[in-house]
């Protein structure tokens, strides 16, 4: 038997038959695991037994071609995994599910095993393609811990014209990838001790092997293994239910890309356990990175101001290396912040020129007084006196953000590689959190910034109000007295009128200003006592009948009874939606009218008061912005016509009313809809008792 591909029919038959002798075995053997992994006590011991051998019997299913054993393993083997990653024994519906999977793969094995053995799978023509004599064959390395399938990829890759080799574990691939120097690796996942996925970065994390190609071969066929498995590496990730022509694709196309063989007299014979301190090395590496960044990320969640991080940041510095003095420069807003750590001016101003000079920066000692994040330990000592320095750029070009730097005073040894390569990692991580720092720190500036703009332009505002009313003020006076003149024309008299209605409407304006400001303070000072607001009501009604009238509006009072609260405020609160209704209105009626507030279970009692119109309603995109500073409702509102002798609303008659009736303790709200009219309503304490609690519910309300 020349052929290769009879060959490796026959090695495969061999170790399926092989295989299948043992089945009988690996279930005997997997249901004594399983059942000590139902309990509680060592539960994840028995567990891990039982997935290990489900996952051979997986993965050896499909490596030799028996798909319904691999299948049937498989189903069990994903929700012991499942157990395990949780770290928890099986409930009593996870228990009956693998006790069902593993009763079915019984029934698999009892008819695989009594039905003869099926045919091995051939290799493709393409796959089985033996190096002429003479040429150099390549070498590719076998990390596999399962016997069966090892043995199967060894004869698959040796008919293809391959030098093998093979490795059981992680560690032992390691070894062999140094000594053997493979062109190509193989490895499976799911090993004990190192795993595929730690093997793959060690060797692509190594000078000696970052080219060479890895495949990772294995059961595993979830995305979030292939994404560990791309994220670790790996040239390619294959399952084992692909079968034997894909992988030998694969490993032919790798090994035709790779540019050429290692140089010989390279490779190192490393012991298991020198390969063991060099995986160590690697994983103190790891730790170190890890720690660091969670180190900075700590600074980062915990420093409320640029300055305070940056300072910490010097201090896990100072932890990190043995230094003489450290510093950091930074530009803020086109200029430098400072952050004193109450060193001598003119030892910062060493020490930072010494910092733009490491980096080749050309700042002038002028603008370096302003770096003031230097350590303590610098005091009393001048910059002539650092030798040895690390330094470096925060963020990078057009994004920098600043500068870093350590020093050794003179005579002190120098920084060592490790050291240097911990400070680029350093450095390399506190430019991301400080990035966010720096934009914290930039948001804070322009809000307070803001804020004292704002400040500013309602002191400026309540100054020109008050302004305003004092002048309005000597201008109504000046009217009464013309308009008291007995002597005055009929026709003097109307145009007085008309100026006493137009300086009632600005004062009312003003007045609403100022107590608008006083609300949004919380400085408004109520002045409590029984509302007749039956009597509120008629008196708007008569101040609004004359406008109604023109326009052929029925104004019409319900039965309304008493009230507590500020009857000043409510009554203004009532005169502007009144006024509001009557401007809004085209045909029909306004009405007044109340009812008691459904509160269920709650002590303070409230009334509700209620204007409603027959006009063209609001559109609900207003409704929801209408009690908002500055919304005017005259422009958006369909059929609003402006009536003669009613202010035009410029956003403040509503927003007034909505801080006034909340300082009561209650709400106010509108419900409409297009051409149904419109009812606005507002609620206010029914009695002394219930305005104190309201009170008080505020209160607290506002403490929180």
């Amino acid at each position: 038997m020349t052929d290769p591909r009879e060959i490796l029919a026959a090695k495969v038959k061999e170790l399926k038959e092989q295989f299948l002798a043992q089945l009988p075995t690996f279930l005997v053997e997997i249901d004594s695991a399983w059942s000590g992994g139902c309990g509680r006590i060592g539960a994840q011991d028995h567990l891990q037994a039982a997935y290990r051998l489900l996952h051979r019997l997986s993965g050896s299913g499909g490596t030799l071609g028996l798909a319904e054993v691999s299948t049937a393993a498989r189903a069990a083997e994903l929700k012991v995994r499942g157990l395990i990653e949780q770290e928890r024994a099986p409930d009593a519906t996870e228990r009956a599910a693998i006790a069902s999977d593993l009763a079915a793969l019984g029934r698999v094995v009892a008819g695989v095993r009594g039905g003869g053995l099926p045919e091995p799978a051939q290799p493709s023509e393409t796959a089985v393609l033996p190096k002429p004599a003479g040429e150099r064959r390549k070498r590719v390395l076998v990390v596999e811990d399962i016997a069966e399938q090892r043995d199967v990829l060894i004869a698959a890759l040796s008919s293809a014209g391959w030098d093998v080799s093979a490795a059981s574990d992680g560690l032992d691939g390691i070894r062999a990838a140094f000594s053997d120097r493979p062109d190509l690796v193989i490895s499976d996942v799911m090993m004990p001790g190192l795993s595929g996925y730690h093997l793959c970065r060690f060797l692509k994390s190594s000078p000696q092997h970052s080219r060479t190609p890895i495949i990772l071969l294995t059961a595993l066929e979830e995305q979030l293994d292939r994404f560990w498995g791309g994220r670790c590496g790996a040239d390619r990730f294959l399952a084992k239910s692909e079968g034997f022509g894909k992988l030998l694709d694969d490993v032919r196309t790798l090994l035709e890309a790779r540019e050429s063989a290692p140089e010989a007299g390279v490779s190192l014979n490393l012991a298991r356990g020198l390969v063991g301190e060099q995986v160590a090395v690697l994983m103190d590496q790891l730790l170190r990175e890890s720690t660091l960044r969670a180190e900075i990320a700590g600074l980062g969640r915990h420093a409320e101001h640029l300055p305070e991080f940056l300072d910490a940041a010097l201090g896990l510095l100072e932890q990190l290396f043995s230094v003489d003095a450290v510093a950091i420069s930074m530009r803020f807003d086109g200029a430098f912040t400072a952050a004193a750590a109450g060193e001598l001016e003119v030892e910062r101003e060493r020490i930072a020129a010494e910092l733009h000079a490491a980096l080749g920066e050309t700042e002038t000692v002028a603008d370096s007084r302003h770096i003031d994040w230097v350590s303590r330990a610098a005091v009393g000592l001048p910059s002539e006196a650092l030798d040895d320095a690390m330094t470096a750029r925060l963020g990078s070009p057009p994004a920098v953000l600043g500068s870093l730097g350590a020093w050794r005073r003179r005579g002190r040894p120098g920084f060592t590689t490790a050291e240097a390569r911990l400070f680029a990692q350093f450095t390399e991580q506190l430019s991301d959190i400080a990035a966010v720092a720096w934009g914290k720190e930039a948001i804070t500036r322009k809000n307070r910034e803001l804020l004292e703009l704002h400040a500013m332009k309602d002191r400026l505002s309540e100054l020109l109000v008050h302004d305003v009313k004092n002048a309005a003020w000597s201008v109504a006076l000046t009217i009464d007295l013309l308009a008291a003149n007995p002597s005055a024309s009929e026709s003097l008299r109307r145009v007085l009128s008309r100026a006493q209605h137009g300086c009632k409407l600005m004062m009312d304006m003003v007045v609403n200003l100022l107590d608008i400001a006083k609300m949004e303070e919380a400085s408004v000072t109520l002045r409590p006592g029984p509302i007749d607001l039956t009597g509120l009501a008629h008196e708007i009604v008569s101040l609004n009948r004359d406008v109604a009238a023109k326009r052929g509006l029925e104004l019409a009072v319900g039965e309304l009874p008493a009230a507590y609260g500020d009857a000043d405020f409510v009554r203004r609160v009532l005169g502007n939606l009144v006024a509001n209704a009557v401007k809004h209105t085209a045909r029909g009626r306004v009405a007044i009218e109340s009812a008691t507030a459904d509160a269920a279970g709650a002590a303070a009692r409230q009334l509700v008061v209620s204007v409603r119109d027959t006009g063209d309603g609001i559109p609900a995109a207003l409704q929801a912005r209408l009690f908002q500073k500055f919304t005017q409702s005259e422009e958006r509102r369909p059929g609003a016509q402006q009536a003669e002798g009613l202010p035009v609303d410029r956003g403040l008659g509503l927003y007034f009313c909505r801080l006034a009736i909340e300082a009561h303790g209650g709400r106010i709200w509108v419900e409409s809809a297009p051409g149904a009219g419109s009812a606005f309503r507002f609620t206010v304490p029914a009695d002394e008792a219930s305005f104190r609690l309201l009170q008080q519910e505020r209160a607290r309300a506002g403490a929180a």
